[in-house]
């Protein structure tokens, strides 16, 4: 988890300007750090369980672990545009855009 939360410190340290190398190179510090944490969760599970229930509680994992994903990505999908909006509204100038939007 230490290793993620570098990744999501430098992945924050991001400008419009950083290159696309620097930013893969952050998103793979974040990537390898949640991927060393994910199999630990899984094996923390199923050493919990009788062998008989391995098959259920691995795949439980796993369904939650994509049921939780979904409703991330919909939250924050939903909040994104408004939050979005506002923003440029304060950072783009007044007919920058031409008319659109």
């Amino acid at each position: 988890m230490a290793i993620a939360a570098v990744g999501m410190f430098l992945l924050s340290t991001m400008e419009p300007e950083t290159s696309r190398l620097t930013s893969s190179l952050y998103m793979l510090v974040v990537g390898v750090g949640l991927g060393m944490v994910m199999q630990v969760l899984v094996l923390a599970v199923q050493n919990g369980a009788e062998f008989s229930d391995l098959g259920v509680v691995t795949s439980s994992v796993n369904f939650f672990r994509s049921l939780g994903g979904s409703f991330g990505v919909s939250v924050f999908g939903s909040c994104s545009p408004w939050w979005l909006e506002d923003r440029l509204t304060k950072l783009v100038p007044a007919g920058a855009l031409g008319g659109a939007g």
